[in-house]
């Protein structure tokens, strides 16, 4: 059993290492913010990039305790909803 762990443990190292060293040689070149989130890619737009930061903050976990919610407690809990769209706009 132990022989498993440490083949295991010297996978899982090697992967990040790995990763690691890839993140530092492809990250040489980034100077600013910009560079780092869209590097040369001139089509991404900011709406692109606030529809990114949407689906990367609601995840479905979100979506079913959402419906959940509305379902048991009734349209009160729309009105919750969409003031918490409006508060992530604002952050946005």
């Amino acid at each position: 059993m132990q022989q498993y762990l440490t083949l295991d443990f010297a996978i899982v190292a090697a992967y990040l290492l790995l990763t690691l060293v890839v993140g530092l040689i492809t990250g040489r070149g980034i100077k600013t913010m910009k560079d780092y989130v869209i590097g040369d890619r001139k089509r991404l737009t900011t709406p692109v990039l606030v529809a990114t930061y949407f689906a990367t903050v609601v995840g479905a976990g979100t979506v079913v305790g959402s419906v959940e919610k509305i379902f048991a407690g009734g349209i009160i809990w729309v009105c919750a909803g969409l003031g918490a769209a409006f508060e992530r706009m604002l952050i946005a």
